[in-house]
């Protein structure tokens, strides 16, 4: 139960409250003018604030806006069971709270996340110790019973936006008293499946472009590359470096192009042979007695002395061929011996040169061992890889096997504990549907049931469902369904506490009734209900005769003049 909220500056409004009904109401100043309004009066600000107090993140209520309140402390007075706890906390340095508890001791300073521990042990029963991976915390559970910010009155089981489903279902499994860790442990077991899928993602072998594989494809890819990699290896170990390796290459080279001009040498050299003997054989002296026919033909009578000429000449001539052929002859023979010894440097040249290859191929460059050793160490590395995989792929088919078992038999274990906390369901059932009857004469169903696998699903319907303010009084008909259970237990928070969010679009009627039910139930069971109101919104008219509606409200903010304000100011 909330006693007071305090403020360390001047113009501050305090706030006390007092059991049962309490109503903070924004209303109008009687000289107020047509353009003021009773928003942004501080309403919202003071839950912010009691959740400031409670250990929250301060960036996520007043930090934004830090600058007009700095050097401000604010404080909170309430009850942790029969104790009551004074709390402060410093606008600037919102890392730590000072606790008093119980109001006799002495004042101490407190981390805040120790003070949510503290916090969670001595109003909700929660271990500090609790290694559960996922599990209710103080900060998660007290957001039901003071919900803030306009996500919060969207659905009656979340209070912040895109809440987790595992959140949803543990934090309500705890507040209604059923089984929470069988929520927890459900979806510890969702995280594990998520983990295998993420490691079979993994086992993709990025490696090898293309290949993803089976199990069995896998594996017959490691036994080709651990061939592969067989045989690079025995090739590196006969594996011999020359030290001259690329002066061999180059002399290799250099005696196979000496080869090739030895050989258009020789080639050369025989066509000379052929063209030699060939003029050799057409070579042959001519007579006299021809080259006289010839000029007879030619009508020329040639006289004694003429034919004397042509007997020189023709003797002349003969000469002239002997000497030919001697010259041909000659250079035929010469070429021959020519062509015998390119034949035999060619050999020669050959010989050497299948030396060198010898070398080249016995013997390699350091470059190309090293290019072996890297090709073999990257073969080594897909190797590992493929191994790895295949080790991965194997946990997961077998991690799934044995997760499917085991989410089977805990599901069979949930829906039995499910089944033997029926009395503690049937209270909160109960309770809804009183509550939502008492708002619109209609019953209203808060449906709670574990599917085939062991989630906790839950559904509120009240018969008179489409309208905005229907959806917004199943909130208000389950939190107050929580602050009745709560209220039977020795711990709990002791209150709730409701934005004026909450009515908007409510019927006068429903917000009437809402405010007679939760003064008559936090009077019986012993909680406080906290709630804010515009003035324009308090439905007079629809109070029964009994109900004195201005007994309950605890501090007025005003329109018209900033000293109206919370803070005394504009914020």
């Amino acid at each position: 139960m909330i006693l007071a909220l305090h403020g360390s500056g001047p113009g501050f409004h305090g706030l006390e409250f007092k059991p049962g009904l309490n109503v903070v109401l924004a209303d109008r100043s009687p000289g107020a003018a047509s353009k003021d309004s009773r928003n942004g009066l501080g309403k919202s600000t003071v839950i912010q604030l009691i959740h400031f107090c409670l250990g929250s993140k301060a960036s996520k209520d007043i930090m934004p806006r830090i600058g007009p309140l700095e050097g401000w402390t604010f404080g909170l007075d309430f009850h942790v069971g029969a104790d009551v706890c004074k709390v402060s906390r410093s606008v600037d340095n919102p890392g730590q709270v000072e606790v008093c508890l119980p109001a006799t001791c002495n004042p101490r300073e407190v981390k805040v996340q120790d003070w949510n521990l503290l916090l969670g042990e001595r109003i909700f029963g929660l271990d500090p110790a609790d290694e559960e991976a996922h599990r209710p915390t103080f900060r998660a559970l007290i957001s039901y019973f003071a919900r803030r910010g306009s996500a919060a009155f969207l659905n009656p089981f979340e209070t912040v936006q895109k809440q987790p489903a595992w959140h949803t279902q543990v934090f309500n499994a705890f507040l209604l008293g059923l089984n929470w860790r069988d929520q927890s442990r459900v979806q510890g077991l969702r995280a594990q499946g998520q983990a295998l899928d993420e490691l079979r993602k993994s086992g993709i072998l990025t490696l090898i472009p293309g290949f993803q594989g089976s199990l069995g494809e896998l594996e017959a890819e490691k036994v080709r590359r651990e061939e592969t990699s067989r045989r690079d290896r025995l090739a590196l170990e006969s594996f011999q470096v020359h030290p001259q390796y690329r002066d061999v290459e180059r002399e290799a080279s250099r005696l196979t192009q000496e080869i090739h001009d030895v050989g258009n040498q020789i080639y050369e050299t025989r066509q000379m042979v052929e063209y030699y003997e060939a003029a050799l054989r057409e070579e042959a002296p001519a007579e006299s007695s021809q080259v006289a026919r010839l000029y007879e033909e030619a009508g020329v009578a040639l006289g004694a002395a003429v034919v004397r000429t042509l007997e020189e000449a023709e003797e002349f001539y003969r000469k002239l061929v002997m000497n030919r052929r001697s010259f041909l002859s000659g250079e035929i023979e010469r070429l021959h011996g020519e062509a015998t010894r390119l034949e035999l440097e060619s050999r020669r040249l050959t010989e050497r040169r299948a030396e060198m290859l010898s070398v080249l191929r016995t013997h390699g460059a350091l470059e190309e061992y090293e290019r072996l050793v890297q090709r073999l160490g990257e073969q080594d590395a897909v190797l590992r890889e493929l191994e790895q995989r295949i080790e991965n792929l194997k946990k997961v088919q077998g991690g799934k096997a044995e997760l499917k078992a085991e989410l089977a038999l805990h599901a069979r274990e949930a829906r039995l504990d499910f089944e033997e906390r029926e009395p503690i369901r049937d209270r909160a059932i109960g309770l809804f549907d009183r509550y939502s009857q008492e708002l619109y004469e209609a019953p209203g169903n808060l449906v709670l049931e574990m599917d085939d696998s062991g989630h906790l699903r839950l559904k509120v319907d009240i018969l008179r469902e489409g309208s905005r303010g229907v959806e917004s009084m199943k909130i208000f008909c389950y939190d107050m369904t929580l602050a009745a259970l709560w209220s039977e237990r020795q711990s709990g928070p002791g209150f709730v506490i409701h934005d004026s969010l909450l009515f908007d679009g409510v019927d006068e009627r429903q917000i009437g009734r809402a405010l007679e039910l939760a003064h008559r139930e936090s009077e019986r069971l012993g909680f406080q209900y906290i709630c804010f109101l515009n003035s324009d919104r308090v439905p007079n008219r629809e109070f029964s005769g009994g109900f004195r509606f201005d007994d309950h409200v605890v501090h007025r903010f005003r329109d018209g003049h900033e000293s109206g304000r919370l803070f005394g100011f504009q914020f």
